[in-house]
């Protein structure tokens, strides 16, 4: 069983009904985002990865492995994807 927050719910707003859950982040997750087509969703964790979804099936398309990421961002017809890496640790000066 994942730990509470490892998953992603969609809801529909008018009816409040759940219509998908994304699920596969080792890790909560803290950001999330549609594309402006609303095909994919975008989601990162403190598991150190963004996955990329299908939004109408839930599956996972796609695995970004990194540090770890702030925010997420996705392009309009969902062929890119934009990622604000978050520092570690103490930064360093010039």
């Amino acid at each position: 069983m994942p730990l509470a927050g490892t998953a992603a719910r969609i809801w529909d707003a008018k009816t409040a009904r759940q219509i998908v859950i994304l699920r596969g982040h080792d890790n909560k997750v803290y950001t999330a985002a549609f594309s402006p087509n609303g095909t994919r969703i975008v989601t990162a964790s403190w598991d150190n990865t963004a996955r990329i979804w299908d939004s109408k099936s839930g599956r996972e398309i796609c695995c970004l492995k990194f540090q770890a990421f702030a925010m997420v961002a996705v392009s309009r017809d969902a062929a890119e994807v934009a990622t604000n890496v978050a520092a570690l640790g103490r930064p360093r000066r010039a």
